[in-house]
């Protein structure tokens, strides 16, 4: 009985050590995009936090530096690289919008007005930006 008692408790240790491995890294995630500029500097020290780390905000929001705190807030996306594909259709009737930006878009695609809405398409390659 006892030696059963010992082989659950270092299997129950094990289990715990991995569950708190496994937290720490998802709380290093870092979702796309990039801060907004906080825009004032603060000379607060140590910043305080309504946010540790990305995971902590809702949707697409990262954990940003704002003036005296790390907030939640929306991204600001740079564009990706190339540019959106011709469009040659003249629209009768627009259509519901499938993106609002590049990172809306799987992979390296681009959010671009295409056939009447906003749509992921894959860039042109060579092409400016």
């Amino acid at each position: 009985m006892k030696r059963f008692h010992v082989h659950g408790l270092t299997l129950a240790l094990a289990i715990l050590c991995t569950a708190l491995v496994l937290a720490d890294d998802i709380s290093k995630e870092v979702k796309p995009g990039v801060c907004p500029s906080p825009g004032i500097m603060c000379y607060l020290d140590p910043v305080p936090k309504g946010c540790q780390g990305d995971n902590e905000c809702p949707d697409k929001q990262k954990c940003c530096r704002l003036s005296c705190s790390m907030n939640c807030t929306n991204p600001v996306n740079p564009e990706k690289p190339g540019a959106c594909p011709a469009d040659t259709i003249v629209c009768i009737q627009a259509e519901k919008d499938q993106c609002k930006s590049d990172y809306d878009c799987d992979g390296d695609q681009k959010c671009c007005y295409f056939q009447c809405g906003m749509k992921c398409k894959p860039p042109v390659k060579g092409a400016p930006a």
